[in-house]
């Protein structure tokens, strides 16, 4: 899938915004804040720093007054998403940095992560009840879409947004004076991702993309093989891929295995859970892992019904 934008229009800007709210300094944005601003095109820098089999990477820096925002693009060869991670030294006071990313969709809502599921927020501002959601909270991910394409940005620790006219925009940085007069004003190192896709977001990667950026794989040199595993192996894997394994811990109170998902785009679902190891017994039970209800284990997999965006909790005795 390749990214096609509105005409004219240029993917991926910066903005710097004045962001002087008339009160709650450290806490508000106001809805005038962007009556005035500057896109930052001072670019210092660009160079190609790595290129290889894994990855494609093109380092540009930029200045803004007394602010260096260094980029780093990487490119994979088995995925569409772009990853870009920021080195910011940012000394502003009172401004605040966003990102801008133009969508050429017919869309009147955008879709934000929130945790265990979605929400959907207006894109527009037809009403004063939309115009006041000016700046809305999403987690690792927001989308806009309609049913032939649609086009996601990824973040792994930012979560402010204003997704409206077809446009993407999260906020990056702010940099207030009250009640702290240096906030902000440090070193900081983030990522956001571009994801585009065919279809309505619901029929995306979008979810698994953003937990890809998230929670990383990473690789331990062990001192032995370990004889039995196989060239594959999880500890437990669903069949369906609405479904989202989110935690796999250890009991509050025992020495249960917890296993906690959810079914992520409001849809009921039957699901297989297979474990990948076996188990005496397994229960179905709250979030407080108590009321336990015995769930029937055939060989190493669990049959469940899932209902739109429940959380199931599942403890297994080993």
């Amino acid at each position: 899938m390749i990214y096609v934008g509105p005409e004219g229009e240029t993917l991926g800007r910066l903005f710097a915004y004045q962001d002087i709210p008339h009160s709650d300094d450290a806490w508000d944005i106001k809805c005038y804040y962007d009556e005035k601003y500057d896109i930052i095109n001072d670019v210092q820098s660009k160079e190609v720093v790595e290129s290889g089999p894994v990855r494609t990477v093109v380092k540009i820096v930029r200045k803004y007054n007394l602010s260096t925002i260094t980029q780093y693009y990487i490119f994979y060869p088995h995925t569409v998403r772009i990853d870009i991670v920021y080195d910011v030294d940012w000394q502003e006071k009172k401004v605040l940095l966003k990102g801008d990313y133009p969508v050429d969709v017919n869309a009147t809502t955008a879709t934000f992560d929130i945790q265990f599921g979605n929400i959907q927020r207006p894109a527009h501002s037809n009403t004063t009840r939309d115009y006041a959601q000016f700046e809305v909270c999403g987690h690792k991910w927001a989308d806009l879409s309609d049913n032939g394409f649609g086009f996601s940005v990824l973040n792994d620790c930012k979560y402010g947004w204003t997704v409206k006219d077809g446009r993407i925009k999260p906020s990056m940085l702010r940099s207030q004076v009250f009640p702290n007069h240096l906030q902000d004003r440090e070193r900081h190192s983030f990522t956001y991702a571009l994801y585009p896709h065919s279809g309505a977001v619901c029929t995306s990667d979008v979810v698994h993309e953003a937990y890809s950026l998230n929670v990383p794989l990473y690789c331990v040199k062990t001192e032995e093989k370990q004889e039995g595993i196989g060239s594959d192996f999880s500890l437990v894997s669903a069949d369906k891929s609405d479904i989202i394994i989110e935690t796999v811990k250890r009991a509050e109170d025992s020495d249960a295995l917890i296993i906690r998902m959810f079914e992520t785009w409001n849809r009921k679902m039957p699901c297989a859970i297979t474990l990948g190891v076996d188990a005496k017994e397994v229960y179905e039970c709250n979030l407080m892992e108590e009321n336990d209800v015995p769930v029937a284990l055939e060989g190493r997999k669990v049959n469940l019904e899932f209902r739109p965006f429940e959380i199931k909790t599942l403890k297994v005795i080993l």
